[in-house]
């Protein structure tokens, strides 16, 4: 889920500014290219142009007449050279099997990533030139991972990987109600503790008849295990490496969730619910509150494809409002949130250790991807030549450049090196219409809690015993919700999770976790 919303995130970034395609210049193209270079004000380096791959899904789209990438070819002193990103991962495979490692590697998977290294298929990426020519590449790293970020892709005291993280899993997902019902129902206030949102969510259940509680799954109840201290999720407690389900809190949790349950507050298809079914739900004014990722509560404009917004966009009475979890008996509050590592990154082919210089030309290139500048000019051209900026509503483009054919030969929203550092803050400008700022950020505000920390960790007595422990958790969990199952049996589970594998699991996150510290 998380590769395929990075990639979907990455498409609203081009689609909603209208940036894709490509072409042959367009006459006046020695115009444009003048007021490009006056606009950039860069000198090639010395030397021979270095040439660099630049990986993409439509390599058809690219030209080597195109403004921006000429302009980019002399500012870094670079000839680009456009591959097709493989639409297989066999594909990659059976290039490395025969010898003929790809440059550039995208999106590596952990268990290949530790193979890769061991094989020698991948180059060592220092961190001190990461340090050195990608600065704020580095930053953005350690601020949206942590201090221990390389920890993730360390072997043996080196590295060989670029981190690509999903930052906003550190904050995705919050809960949102629907406004205009609690107003309906003369609740003046958003419920701040476990004990208004149950008031909350009877009140409008004898108002309305319907559970007002709906979840897109069984884990997306996490707001109520976070108000009893608890994420559904591996995560460090004093020091120590625990699994959220199986600890105290979480037999308090779902003591309140069978109550819920019960008196029907909750729906009681929670544990099969897809995120289409709330959508339905939510449409159809079935639903007063729920889990998801905070873009889903807003408009399109704002960021991303807001689909509990969108779908009641046209009811004047209609308004969701995005807000934090519940608070618990002693203060505590959270949604579990995704870890934002989901793969080791971007590595260089091993051939490239005998080109220093190419990996540190590909670093000074990648680190331009967190300067305003250069992203002005990849997605929008020249300001006041091919477009003007409104502080209301965004980009204007100027004619010719309204139509789609003439950006596509300009070269305008294609050469991002490369396109998987997302930084969420600078691309807010590309995706969000200025006066839904405010509004975007306030949202993200309310995404609070705690990841898997371990999630990206070589971990194979995890990977042997997961999907049993997995099993045998949310049976339980499920079973004590809906009464299948008396909560007096909540130690028997717990030990049931232990040997069937979880003590070990649990030694050995421990160990792992502290390696990587």
């Amino acid at each position: 889920m998380k590769k395929k919303a990075i990639s979907l995130l990455v498409a609203a970034a081009l689609a909603v500014s209208a940036l894709t395609g490509c072409g042959d210049t367009a006459s006046g193209s020695k115009t444009q290219e003048s007021s490009a270079e006056a606009a950039r004000g860069k000198e090639a380096d010395n030397g021979e142009p270095m040439e660099l791959i630049l990986m993409e899904h439509n390599p058809e789209k690219y030209n080597e007449d195109q403004v921006i990438r000429k302009q980019l070819e002399k500012k870094y002193n670079i000839k680009i050279k456009v591959e097709q990103i493989p639409a297989e991962k066999d594909a990659v495979t059976l290039r490395i099997s025969s010898g003929d490692i790809p440059e550039i590697l995208w999106d590596v998977p952990f268990g290949d990533y530790r193979t890769y290294v061991e094989q020698g298929v991948v180059a060592e990426i220092p961190v001190e030139w990461i340090q050195e020519y990608a600065p704020s590449y580095y930053e953005w790293i350690i601020s949206g991972v942590g201090e221990d970020a390389f920890g993730y892709t360390d072997v043996d005291g080196k590295n060989y990987s670029m981190l690509t993280p999903w930052t906003l899993a550190n904050d995705g997902r919050v809960l949102g109600w629907r406004q205009d019902m609690l107003t309906e129902a003369g609740i003046d206030k958003v419920p701040e503790t476990l004990e208004e949102m149950e008031d909350a969510l009877r009140t409008v259940k004898e108002a309305k008849g319907f559970a007002p509680f709906t979840t897109e799954s069984f884990e997306a109840l996490s707001s109520i295990y976070g108000a009893f201290g608890i994420s559904l999720c591996y995560y460090e407690k004093d020091g120590k490496i625990v699994y959220g389900p199986v600890e105290d809190g979480s037999l308090e949790a779902v003591t309140l969730l069978n109550k819920w349950y019960k008196e029907g507050l909750l729906d009681p298809e929670f544990m099969i619910n897809k995120f289409d079914n709330v959508k339905e739900k939510w449409a159809n004014d079935q639903a007063l509150v729920t889990e998801t990722y905070w873009w889903e509560f807003l408009p399109k404009e704002a960021f991303f494809d807001g689909r509990l917004y969108e779908t009641k966009k046209d009811d004047a009475d209609f308004s969701n409002i995005v807000a934090d979890p519940p608070k618990g008996p002693e203060g505590n509050m959270g949604i579990t949130q995704a870890n934002p590592v989901s793969n080791a990154g971007l590595c260089f082919g091993k051939q490239l250790e005998a080109q220093p210089e190419k990996i540190k030309k590909y670093l000074q290139v990648f680190n331009d991807v967190f300067d305003r500048e250069n992203m002005d000019y990849i997605n929008y051209g020249i300001e006041g030549e091919t477009y003007h900026y409104n502080q209301e509503t965004g980009v204007e483009w100027i004619p010719p450049y309204d139509q789609e054919e003439k950006r596509d030969e300009y070269g305008i929203g294609l050469y991002m090196f490369p396109r998987c550092f997302n930084d969420y803050d600078l691309l807010a400008k590309y995706v969000t219409q200025p006066k839904y700022l405010e509004l975007r950020q306030d949202a993200q505000t309310h995404g609070i809690g705690v990841g898997d920390v371990i999630e990206p960790l070589y971990r194979p007595v995890y990977d042997d015993k997961v999907e049993i422990l997995d099993k045998i958790y949310k049976n339980a969990h499920i079973d004590f919700i809906t009464g299948a199952r008396d909560l007096s049996e909540w130690d028997t589970f717990t030990q049931e999770w232990m040997d069937a594998g979880g003590k070990e699991v649990l030694e050995e996150a421990q160990a792992v976790y502290e390696g990587m510290k």
